[in-house]
């Protein structure tokens, strides 16, 4: 009964939602049906606006298929041509409708691949143009959905959305849909889910008034469980979907390929059928380099890591917190090629695997040969559903590498594999975390083993693996041929009780040692794919007399373990050269404020102790969030140590002092940056809105840097 509530409720904020969707009051431009040009651009840092863009793209084509849709990065279209294409198509007497899914970066900045259009944008009129009209402006269709976080950055949470969305009306173009904003720090898949479903409808609709009979023949044609159904009927309105949209796949004939007895496997209805090859081996490969080995522009095409990306041999793999359990911290040590340099306050960019436990059992749902060869994704190139991944190699190499199988579905995906359209995606699948595998399991369960996934459905629909950013934990005047990562693996078990391991931390915490007895062929075994990341604004200041202030937490004293490697190390060779101590080792202030879990969690104390020895710390403070037994122990949280040294925290910023934030961001980092943000208001006398701008001006100078993980 709750549960069927909880879908009744969602039920009731999706209508309500599309209420106000069709009752929207902006005078938008199109015509009585739906648009025939559809324009989908993307401005995206990490790949997750792009991937909505696509997820946009797919639903307009099955809602709209006379429809023709165009995914673009807004890189790749010159911004001053952006108008006219606009003005073309309506000169055709064609609707076009242009949607823009843009990410923030940084602190409220514009992502690289969008900068020129939104500047372009931001410093239009409504005069310009190729024609220099003033109607211009005026017919262009347009909706704008934002990626942003508010935990991570409250104050400057979706203004790229937000700005362009408001200059885009401002300059006189018609938004068809009102803004959407997506929150990473809660549930983005969810938000973007929302505000698709609301965009398809309103443009199946495809009007421009807000109270027309199309408009009320839709409402009372609309065929979605009613809100004022008690939960008993939702429920059941629930189970007769399910029945109707669980339907077999359709088979092909796989003889050389399927393992079934009859020679076929299951394919998708929506998506291109793989081309697979047999399997010439059952030999699965560590790594994808070979895809990029060859100069030909076709397998460059095809290549899979970035160009910089090496094989580095870890040599070290140890636990640096005896009893830090489970989740204590580690330390991974990696070789360098000459050839390979790092500065202190960079980034290593690691390429994961997926367990070979979570890969098998995905290959026991589908039903080909693992080591079967994917040799060709589609047959038409203008198909929007263009193939993710590299071809020329196995589904299991594809499955291991290429594919997040332990992240969660999308919106759209769940509802495809549960066989149902309503559910609460927030409480069922996001925050249980619960995965493709899962719910196949879950549909199979209820349906006497039935459960269905065709290879097709899997690859187009799963999320892509992404690598991921360390901060290196080691100074390159110190170790220049090596690189430390110090690292927390993550596991714990879900609110569904399901025990979930993080991808890369698991991966690393696994990984062998190479060592000069291992046999050559299984060198890669214990190498790890991945390329230093610059990092140009974390950087210590260029005089070691300038004062520093670092603030960190758990595996934020990662990048700080650098910086106080880099100072020990300059103060003892600078001792050495100078017999009798003329002061070039000389360090102004240098202050440690770092918070851990428990005293069994803290790592590198002797480092900290040798920096306060040398002059490289003049002030570390330690706290704990609990487990403290000893007098010297302190149990408080780091943005109490800050509140309580407020006024040594501001004088430290009037004399020019640098900051560093290390740690998580969506707890630490906007926790620490919220008391920053007080203590200005407090000791500088200052508005909150001053207290922003001295904020931002010590950034702009480079005085307030954040490394924050999340």
């Amino acid at each position: 009964m709750w549960h069927a509530q909880r879908l009744v409720s969602s039920v009731v904020r999706r209508q309500h939602n599309k209420f106000l969707c069709r009752h929207y009051s902006a005078s938008a431009a199109l015509s009585a049906g739906p648009p025939q040009d559809i324009k989908i651009w993307y401005a995206s840092q990490s790949g997750t606006a792009q991937l909505f863009a696509h997820q946009l793209a797919e639903g307009v084509e099955e809602e709209l298929p006379d429809s023709d849709v165009m995914v673009q990065g807004l890189h790749e279209h010159p911004p001053e041509s952006f108008l006219s294409s606009n003005a073309s198509s309506k000169n055709e007497e064609e609707d076009i409708v242009n949607f823009f899914l843009v990410s923030c970066t940084g602190v409220g900045e514009v992502p690289s691949n969008g900068r020129a259009f939104f500047e372009w944008v931001m410093a239009s009129s409504k005069s310009d143009g190729d024609s220099a009209t003033p109607n211009d402006w005026n017919q262009v269709n347009y909706a704008v959905f934002g990626l942003g976080n508010q935990q991570a950055h409250p104050n400057h949470y979706n203004v790229i959305g937000k700005k362009l969305d408001a200059q885009l009306d401002t300059l006189g173009a018609n938004r068809m849909q009102p803004l959407g904003l997506g929150d990473d720090g809660d549930c983005l898949d969810d938000d973007f889910d929302q505000w698709m479903e609301e965009t398809l409808e309103r443009l199946k609709l495809g009007v421009g008034a807000s109270d027309t009979e199309e408009v009320k023949e839709h409402d009372e044609n609309t065929t979605s469980t009613d809100s004022s159904s008690s939960p008993a009927e939702a429920e059941m309105d629930i189970h007769t979907e399910r029945s109707v949209r669980n339907d077999d796949l359709p088979r092909i004939s796989c003889p050389e390929v399927s393992i079934l007895p009859d020679g076929t496997r299951f394919i998708s209805k929506k998506y291109p059928t793989l081309s697979l090859k047999p399997a010439t081996s059952d030999v699965v490969r560590h790594d994808l380099f070979f895809l990029q080995s060859s100069s030909t522009s076709k397998t460059k095409s095809n290549a899979f890591y970035s160009e910089s990306t090496r094989m580095l041999p870890v040599i070290q793999n140890e636990r640096l917190a005896l009893d830090g359990g489970e989740a204590g911290m580690q330390e991974l040590q990696i070789s360098l090629p000459k050839d390979v340099q790092y500065i202190s306050g960079d980034h290593l960019l690691v390429y994961p695997r997926n367990s070979d436990a979570m890969v098998q059992a995905y290959v026991d749902l589908l039903e080909v040969d693992p080591h079967a060869i994917i040799v060709k994704g589609d047959d038409d190139e203008g198909n929007s559903n263009k193939y993710p991944y590299p071809t020329g190699i196995t589904v299991m190499e594809t499955l291991m590498h290429c594919v997040e199988l332990g992240a969660p579905p999308s919106p759209l995906f769940a509802r495809t594999l549960l066989g149902r359209k309503d559910m609460d995606y927030k409480e069922e699948i996001a925050i249980p975390r619960r995965t493709i595998i899962d719910l196949v399991l879950e549909q199979k369960r209820k349906n006497n083993g039935t459960g269905k996934l065709s290879l097709e459905d899997l690859l187009y629909q799963a999320s892509p693996m992404k690598p991921r950013y360390y901060s290196i934990a080691s100074s390159n005047v110190q170790y220049p041929h090596t690189i430390h990562l110090a690292y927390r693996p993550i596991k714990y078990v879900s609110s569904y009780g399901y025990l979930r391991e993080g991808v890369c931390s698991s991966y690393l915490s696994h990984k062998g040692v190479l060592t000069h007895d291992i046999d050559s062929r299984d060198r890669a075994a214990a190498c790890i794919p991945a390329s230093v990341v610059p990092h140009p604004t974390f950087r210590l200041p260029s005089s070691p007399e300038t004062p520093v202030l670092m603030i960190g937490g758990g595996s934020g004293m990662a990048p700080i373990r650098s910086f106080l490697q880099e100072r020990v190390f300059l103060s003892s060779s600078s001792s050495s050269s100078s017999s009798n101590n003329n002061g070039n080792n000389k360090f102004g202030p240098g202050i440690l404020f770092m918070g851990y879990r428990n005293p069994h969690d803290e790592i590198y104390r002797k480092l900290v102790e040798e920096a306060l020895e040398c002059g490289a710390l003049t002030d570390a403070q330690i706290v704990y969030s609990s487990g403290c037994t000893l007098p010297t122990q302190k149990t408080m949280m780091v943005s109490e140590l800050i509140r309580e040294n407020g006024m040594a925290v501001w004088e430290h910023m009037q004399s020019g002092g640098h900051i560093y934030i290390c740690g998580g961001a969506y707890a630490f980092g906007v926790t620490v940056k919220a008391e920053l943000l007080d203590l200005v208001q407090e000791h500088g006398k200052m508005t909150f809105e001053e207290s922003e701008d001295h904020l931002r001006t010590m950034m702009d100078e480079g005085r307030f840097c954040a490394d924050l993980a999340g």
